[in-house]
């Protein structure tokens, strides 16, 4: 049903000038019957994708507009994916779904973000499948739009909620050490999680929400130490622009190494 209600924002007038439709994606996490062990890591994994994620686009899409895509539903029209290069124009990029609405973009076309909202569902389940995952997706942005991603830092609320805490316990303000944190969860949980995304298990969401923004601080903070990913078992190095390079192949795959690439 999406993906014809898609088909029919993009069979508007050419006068629009839309060539590409994207969506906002909630995520949802692995039921603890499919699975062996506690859900748990999968489940802040998708409160990030809900939230933080989500905060992301819309901030960008208010100061600058859709000059990207999101990979889970990109629908494009044929001849304005050819004006732009085509699928092998974005073959070498790591953000291949960030560059295909770039491109679309960057040929006078509009990229349009559906008020339609799909599920994303999460396969990870320990915490280094986890964290691996998205501080590969949190360097490959870093890459992809570096003044975004550096600018993304503000959209994490707990660190600050937690912070003004500290700060006004210090100056002997305990109500305010009490409630700016629990402002700082509640907007980021209600306007995101629930208002744009509509999450259908929000309460239970926004129980991990709080740990979950710190988690999703610490990612974004790894982002800047290292330029390198590993995807599918091969290594490859991030180049300006978001450009990849496989460094798989390379004579110097020392034992060292290969432990170090492992954890990004």
């Amino acid at each position: 049903m999406y993906f014809l209600l898609v088909l029919g924002i993009l069979g508007l007038t050419t006068s629009t000038m839309i060539g590409l439709v994207t969506c906002l994606y909630r995520g949802v996490p692995l039921p603890a019957t499919e699975i062996k062990g506690s859900s748990v890591w999968s489940s802040l994994e998708a409160v990030g994708m809900s939230v933080e994620l989500s905060s992301g686009v819309l901030v960008a899409e208010m100061l600058e507009g859709m000059k990207f895509a999101l990979g889970p539903t990109m629908v494009v029209r044929r001849n304005c994916l050819d004006r732009a290069g085509g699928f092998t124009a974005i073959g070498e990029y790591h953000g291949d779904d960030f560059m295909l609405g770039n491109l679309i973009a960057a040929h006078g076309h509009k990229v349009a973000l559906s008020t339609h909202t799909i599920e994303h569902h999460i396969l990870n389940t320990s915490f280094i499948s986890s964290a691996r995952h998205q501080i590969r997706w949190m360097r490959g942005t870093r890459f992809d739009r570096p003044k975004g991603h550096f600018g993304t830092v503000l959209t994490f609320s707990m660190p600050y909620g937690l912070l003004v805490a500290v700060v006004a316990l210090a100056v002997h303000r305990p109500v305010l050490a009490i409630f700016l944190p629990v402002w700082s969860w509640a907007t980021r949980v209600a306007l995101v999680g629930g208002l744009v995304v509509r999450e259908p298990d929000l309460w239970r969401k926004a129980m991990l929400y709080p740990l979950r923004g710190l988690m999703g601080f610490f990612f974004w903070s790894a982002s800047y130490l290292g330029n390198e990913v590993l995807w599918r078992g091969e290594v490859y190095e991030l180049l300006r622009g978001g450009v990849m390079r496989n460094r798989s192949h390379t004579a110097d795959r020392s034992p060292a190494a290969t432990r170090v690439v492992r954890f990004e």
